[in-house]
C-alpha cells in the first residue's frame, strides 16, 4: 500500500507513556502523520504533545474546544475528523506499536480492496508485579485477539455469540470509508465507546484478519488504568452499551440470532445493573417485570425465544425457587 496511514492517538493524563506512544508510531514507514488529540488532561500532557508536535512536522496536537475533557468517544473523533489520509489506524496514548506494526495489514487491504478493515492482535505490557496479578485474576490476557480467522459474514457470532475473543483499538486498520458506514465512537459512554462500534461494525462493514498469533502493539496495564477494574461504572457502561445496541439493532433491521444474541445481551446486563444487589428471588421478579416495557418498546422481541425462555425462568424463580440457590456473585448470574 503506497497511501500513508493517519495514527489517532487519544490523550488523557498520559504525560509518562505519550512519548513511546509517538515515537512508536513514527518509527513505521507507512505512518504519514500522528493526530495526538488533548483531551483536558490535569497532568502536563498536553505540554509534552506540544514538544512532541515541534519536533516532528507529522505530528499535529489538537484539542477540543476551550481545552475541555469529552472523554474518549468525542477524543477519537475529533481525530478521525481532523485525519488527513484515507487509511486510519488508533493508538491508546499509554500502548505502543511493536516494529513492524504495518508491515502486514496494508497488504491485505490492498488485496481485498471489499474489506473495509484489518484486525489484528495486540499483545499486554505490565507495568509491575500489580498489573500482573490483576491480568493474571481475568485469566490468560497474553494476546488481544480472536482465536481464529473467521470470515467477516461470521465476525459478529465468533466475538458476540461464540465468545473467540475480540479485538483492540491498536490492532486495527480501516479505511476512512467505513466511518460513513457505521459512524463514529459512542460520546455518551464513559467506557465500551470501542466495543460499540465493533459491533456495528461487525454487523455493517467488511472487516477481515491479519496478523493473529503474534502481537502488532502492546496494551499497557499500569495503576491508573481500568483495566480489569469491574466497579459500578463498568457495569453502568455494559448495561448502556447493550441497551443502545438493541435500540440500534432494532432500528435497522438486525433480526434473527444476531437480535437474540444482542437483546441477550441487554437483559443480562440490565439484570446485573440495575437489580444485581437485590434478594435473588425480588431481583428476578423486577427482571421480570423489565421486559414489559422493552416488548413495549420492541413489539418484535415478543416472538424472540430467548426472551420467552428468560421470562419463564424469572416466573419460576419467583413463584417456586426453581432456579436454584441464590450465586454469591449476582453480577454474574
Amino acid at each position: 500500500m503506497t497511501s500513508p496511514i493517519s495514527v489517532v492517538i487519544p490523550v488523557y493524563n498520559a504525560e509518562a507513556y505519550v512519548r513511546q506512544a509517538v515515537e512508536s508510531a513514527l518509527d513505521q514507514p507507512e505512518t504519514g502523520e500522528v493526530v495526538l488529540v488533548e483531551d483536558g488532561s490535569t497532568d502536563r500532557s498536553y505540554d509534552a504533545c506540544r514538544t512532541l508536535e515541534s519536533s516532528d512536522s507529522r505530528v499535529r496536537l489538537l484539542q477540543h474546544e476551550g481545552g475541555v475533557n469529552r472523554g474518549p468517544g468525542a477524543t477519537r473523533n475529533l481525530g478521525l475528523r481532523s485525519a488527513r489520509n484515507d487509511t486510519i489506524a488508533f493508538l491508546d496514548a499509554d500502548d505502543f506499536y511493536l516494529p513492524g506494526r504495518f508491515h502486514s495489514a496494508p497488504a491485505v487491504l490492498d488485496e481485498r480492496p471489499e474489506a473495509d478493515g484489518v484486525y489484528e492482535a495486540v499483545g499486554t505490557h505490565c507495568e509491575d508485579e500489580e498489573a500482573r496479578e490483576r491480568c493474571r485474576s481475568q485469566g490468560t490476557w497474553e494476546l488481544t485477539t480472536l482465536t481464529e480467522a473467521v470470515p467477516p459474514e461470521r465476525f459478529f457470532e465468533a466475538m458476540f455469540v461464540e465468545g473467540k475473543g475480540g479485538i483492540h483499538c491498536d490492532g486495527l486498520l480501516v479505511r476512512r470509508r467505513i466511518f460513513d458506514t457505521v459512524g463514529g465512537f459512542d460520546e455518551e459512554l464513559a467506557l465500551a465507546q470501542d466495543t460499540a462500534l465493533w459491533i456495528r461494525m461487525s454487523l455493517q462493514a467488511v472487516l477481515v484478519p491479519g496478523r493473529l498469533d503474534e502481537p502488532v502493539a502492546m496494551r499497557r496495564v499500569h495503576a491508573a488504568n481500568r483495566c480489569g477494574l469491574f466497579d459500578e461504572t463498568f457495569w453502568q457502561c455494559q448495561y448502556l452499551l447493550w441497551k443502545k445496541t438493541l435500540d440500534w439493532g432494532y432500528a435497522n433491521g438486525v433480526t434473527g440470532r444476531r437480535l437474540d444474541a444482542i437483546l441477550r445481551n441487554y437483559v443480562t446486563r440490565a439484570d446485573a445493573w440495575l437489580f444485581g444487589k437485590l434478594p435473588w428471588r425480588r431481583r428476578k421478579l423486577r427482571s421480570l417485570l423489565h421486559l414489559l416495557p422493552l416488548v413495549a418498546r420492541h413489539p418484535r422481541l415478543a416472538r424472540s425465544s430467548f426472551l420467552r425462555d428468560y421470562a419463564v425462568l424469572c416466573l419460576r424463580c419467583c413463584l417456586v425457587g426453581a432456579a436454584g440457590p441464590e450465586p454469591t456473585d449476582r453480577r454474574n448470574a
